[in-house]
């Protein structure tokens, strides 16, 4: 009898608990198309930029800064034709710089050892199950290799769609995410956009869509301020705190 009192009581409190997160998780966002970055946004990318630029420039001959102060001044989208001089390089040498670190930084090699922030999969899984619908958009060069990244950290199956673009030059990047989600949804004005640099902002904004701005990536609280997002948080674990 003792024992079934404690699984009665056990029960009742399972229920209650459960009614309490229920309410939590539909405390958020629902029945959205969600359009969420992964570099910075999903998965930590500062010691793979770093570590790429430390072997380029060394490769060349120069002194890489240390990891605070390169990551400070990235950060704060400080060029490359800044940065490189910092780092004992010449301006003439920034071709054969940014041709070293496109060829790695993409790598499968490098992408193995990218983690997700500890909050990501726990917030996809909300996110899916407050009847959301969610693509993972990217400007990537390398398809291929972004499609093994998201395979191997074996989170393919919480996405509608894999998504990825690229331009070469800043007005296309700022346009691009934009392109792709007019292509993707038939109410591109609805969606929410999250991510970590100007081109998720920018995007959002040329729909008239939603963006959440995230401070875990390349780009600094006062960078993404001026950028005006709709919401501005400090990582991934955040957005369930939005209601939409």
């Amino acid at each position: 009898m003792i024992y079934l009192e404690r699984r009665s009581c056990s029960i009742i409190i399972l229920k209650y608990f459960s009614q309490i997160s229920l309410k939590r998780w539909r405390n958020c966002i629902n029945n959205k198309n969600i359009f969420i970055d992964f570099d910075g946004t999903l998965a930590d990318i500062a010691p793979r930029h770093y570590r790429v630029y430390e072997e380029c420039v060394k490769a060349l001959g120069g002194t890489p800064l240390d990891k605070e102060e390169y990551w400070e001044m990235k950060r704060a989208n400080l060029s490359w034709d800044k940065l490189l001089p910092l780092s004992g390089l010449s301006i003439d040498e920034k071709d054969r710089y940014l041709k070293l670190f496109i060829d790695r930084i993409e790598s499968q090699e490098e992408l193995g050892a990218d983690e997700l922030f500890k909050d990501s999969l726990r917030t996809l899984e909300k996110l899916r199950a407050n009847g959301n619908k969610l693509y993972l958009l990217s400007l990537r060069r390398n398809t291929n290799a972004l499609d093994w990244q998201i395979e191997h950290l074996g989170i393919r199956h919480l996405f509608e769609k894999i998504l990825s673009g690229h331009s070469d030059t800043k007005e296309g990047t700022l346009l691009k995410k934009a392109d792709i989600v007019r292509q993707t949804v038939d109410n591109p004005s609805e969606v929410v956009i999250i991510g970590d640099t100007e081109a998720d902002v920018a995007a959002a904004q040329q729909l008239g869509a939603t963006s959440i701005a995230l401070l875990s990536g390349i780009r600094n609280k006062e960078f993404l301020s001026a950028m005006h997002p709709n919401y501005l948080v400090d990582g991934i674990g955040d957005v369930n705190n939005i209601k939409l």
